[in-house]
């Protein structure tokens, strides 16, 4: 299946319009190249679209991130409130589901960072393949100076987890349920 089909089927239809504009890039790449020669208008053209998408992306997932740790924060707050108060099993339960609902929309965005990832990286491979013939050189080098991501991969090695944040919060929520006696 070819990445823009897999995005594509891949998104959560509430974000869609907060992922990689993967075949818009990639729509530059071929009209331009059908076109004429690759131009350094027509680079600077490519690398500010590309540019964007990663602002894009990058504050999205930031704004998600802070919302996940609001939230964690909050239902911390509130467990040790039902610690001291010693709150009803019925009172633990309704935390206990929240918490399960956080770490769901934790794995969610876990999964939207993975695929814009993967799409920055094969759009930035599609154009290195392109128009540059070492793998020194190109757009790649974009990654090096851009700290956006921040999954634990190479673009060499296509190993993909969670990011840190997502993983730390993860470990948290688990942390928080097991002070609570539910796992």
């Amino acid at each position: 299946m070819k990445f823009g089909a897999h995005l594509s089927e891949s998104i959560q239809p509430e974000w869609s319009f907060n992922y990689i504009s993967y075949d818009e890039l990639k729509n530059v790449l071929k009209t331009r190249t059908d076109t004429q020669h690759w131009t350094e208008t027509d680079e600077g053209y490519f690398v500010e679209l590309l540019e964007r998408e990663l602002e894009k992306v990058h504050s999205f997932q930031n704004v998600k991130i802070g919302e996940v740790q609001r939230k964690l924060s909050y239902y911390n707050t509130q467990a040790q409130e039902f610690k001291r108060n010693g709150a009803e099993e019925e009172t633990w339960r309704a935390l206990e589901i929240e918490l399960y609902r956080l770490i769901a929309e934790i794995d969610v965005l876990a999964k939207y960072t993975r695929l814009n990832y993967t799409g920055f990286l094969k759009i930035v491979k599609k154009h290195d393949v392109s128009f540059f013939s070492s793998d020194k050189e190109g757009v790649i080098i974009c990654f090096h100076f851009t700290p956006h991501f921040t999954l634990a991969t190479s673009p060499h090695t296509h190993t993909h987890t969670h990011t840190p944040k997502c993983f730390g919060l993860i470990l948290t929520s688990s942390f928080l349920c097991r002070g609570m006696g539910y796992l």
